[in-house]
C-alpha cells in the first residue's frame, strides 16, 4: 500500500476493503474465518498503538500477542479497549465480537463450514450491525456476509487511524519530556 499520509480516508477504506477480500478469497472456510479475524486483530492493535503514548516499550508490553500476560494481547481485550476509549463504536464492537465467535468455532472444531446454523446466524447478526451495500442484487451467503463485514471493519479501522493521525497534531513522546 502507498504512503497513508498521501491518501484520503475513502482511499484507505477502499484499499483495506480490497486487500481483505483478496486475502480471504480462495481460502477454505476455516482459513477465511481464522485469517480474517487475525487481520482485524492486527488492525486493532495498530489502531490502539497509534492511540497510546509513543513509547515503544510500553506499547509492546500492552499489545504483544506473543506474551500471555500482555493486557491488550488478545483479540477480545483489544475489542474491549478500542471501544472503551472511543476508537470503535458499539455496533463495531458487537460485530467484532460476533466475528470472534465465528473464528473460535472454526478454530476449535474441525470440519465446520459457513453453512453451520450457528455460523450462519453470527454472520447475519454481524452484517446487520455493520451493513454493507449489495451492489449485485444477488442474495449473499454467510461466507460472503462474513468477508464483507471483515472488509468493512478493516476499512473503518483504516479510516480511524487516518483521522487519529491528522486530528492529533504531533504525538506525545515520553522521551521528549
Amino acid at each position: 500500500m502507498s504512503d497513508q499520509s498521501a491518501q484520503t480516508p475513502d482511499h484507505l477504506f477502499d484499499d483495506a476493503w480490497k486487500s481483505m477480500n483478496e486475502e480471504l478469497s480462495g481460502e477454505s472456510d476455516r482459513a477465511a474465518a481464522i485469517v480474517g479475524c487475525a487481520l482485524l486483530d492486527e488492525r486493532l492493535a495498530e489502531l490502539l498503538a497509534d492511540f497510546l503514548v509513543q513509547n515503544a516499550d510500553g506499547r509492546s508490553d500492552l499489545l504483544s500477542s506473543e506474551d500471555a500476560n500482555a493486557p491488550l494481547g488478545s483479540f477480545a481485550s483489544r475489542i474491549v479497549a478500542a471501544y472503551a476509549v472511543g476508537l470503535i463504536d458499539k455496533a463495531e464492537r458487537d460485530a467484532l465480537r460476533k466475528l470472534k465467535k465465528i473464528r473460535n468455532l472454526f478454530a476449535h472444531k474441525l470440519g465446520l463450514s459457513f453453512t453451520e446454523q450457528a455460523i450462519v446466524a453470527h454472520c447475519a447478526e454481524a452484517q446487520k450491525l455493520c451493513p454493507t451495500t449489495n451492489y449485485t442484487g444477488a442474495e449473499r451467503g454467510p461466507r460472503e456476509l462474513f468477508q464483507h463485514t471483515v472488509a468493512f471493519l478493516a476499512g473503518k479501522i483504516a479510516e480511524r487511524r487516518y483521522w487519529r493521525r491528522i486530528t492529533v497534531p504531533g504525538t506525545l513522546n515520553i522521551a521528549d519530556l
